[in-house]
């Protein structure tokens, strides 16, 4: 039987990454999958969490991506582009002058 290690013990020797960070990798296939023992309490399998860190040690920082991680990585940097390029628009927007915006044109065209 696997020996099961909860997470203190995983973030120990994954290097200290959060919990938001190993949640988003095992959710891209990149982490091994955590195993629920109750409804409140989860765990890892300890060998695989130690060749995770093997894997990580010879590579680029992550072990080699599985298709479904690639397309889902390729994903994200297309939402990624597509929130800065709004975060830009919103901020060309904002830097409006007040007598450009419609309210301001109503109102002189209202007072004249």
């Amino acid at each position: 039987m696997p020996k099961l290690i909860r997470f203190p013990e995983v973030q120990e020797k994954i290097g200290g990454l959060s919990r938001t960070t190993v949640w988003r990798l095992e959710q891209k296939g990149l982490f091994p999958k955590r195993r629920k023992l109750t409804s409140r309490a989860v765990a890892w399998d300890e060998a695989e969490i130690d060749a995770w860190v093997q894997a990580r040690n010879r590579g680029n920082g992550l072990p080699p991506r599985t298709k479904k991680a690639e397309i889902n990585a390729n994903q994200d940097k297309q939402m990624g582009a597509a929130v800065s390029k709004n975060k830009r628009s919103n901020l060309i927007d904002k830097s409006r002058k007040p007598a450009d915006s419609p309210r301001g044109l109503r109102k002189r065209s209202a007072s004249n």
